[in-house]
């Protein structure tokens, strides 16, 4: 199930839908209905059932868009609810919807770790982290500014750092001084206005 080329109408209709969300850095899944999708980042609120539970959803759980590898459709012909989720119908896209509108479900889903119940919270910022390098690097390609790649380890963690001219860009490759660092204060701010908007 492909939802990166729908447009708002398309994610909109998809609400109810039974899915099946695999993990991308991680062996793991999660199942639920869709509640929405948000049309920029592709992030997903699931609602999450209990089974044979009528008067869910239990929680909602926002997937973080860079989080997963793929979405497979439940089977939503089913008689009787599985484990997360529930068959789609009218009824349950009303209940979504009131959902989205509950401060206890917002409450809730604050509380819970989403997608970071299952230990993904630091895949989820590593895999962000590699789709930004990599969109430095298309970016310095593109516009045929020289750099070169080094190995840096940090906390035992082995990471890339860009270096172009007098600036190193480090992981998490952020746009901040943190992660951009120079003692050349033009160079610095001349990599800073070429990356802007790069890094998010």
């Amino acid at each position: 199930m492909d939802i990166n080329s729908l447009k708002a109408d398309g994610l909109l209709a998809l609400q109810g839908e039974p899915i099946c969300v695999k993990f991308l850095a991680k062996e793991g899944e999660i199942r639920g209905n869709i509640c929405t999708i948000d049309p920029i980042t592709r992030s997903i609120v699931l609602a999450v059932f209990r089974q044979n539970d009528a008067n869910g959803p239990e929680k909602l759980v926002i997937v973080p868009g860079g989080s997963y590898s793929s979405i497979e459709k439940c089977d939503s012909t089913a008689s009787q609810k599985s484990e997360g989720w529930t068959p789609n119908s009218e009824e349950l896209r009303q209940r979504l919807r009131a959902s989205l509108f509950s401060e206890k479900s917002w409450r809730q889903i604050k509380t819970e770790e989403s997608v970071m119940d299952i230990d993904h919270r630091a895949d989820s910022e590593k895999v962000a982290a590699q789709a930004r390098y990599e969109r430095i690097i298309a970016a310095l390609k593109k516009a045929s500014l020289p750099f070169k790649e080094e190995n840096e380890e940090h906390r035992g963690e082995k990471n890339k750092v860009i270096v172009v001219g007098a600036v190193r860009i480090m992981s998490p490759y952020k746009e901040t001084p943190e992660c951009i660092v120079s003692a050349n204060k033009v160079a610095l701010k001349r990599i800073m206005n070429f990356l802007e908007g790069t890094t998010k």
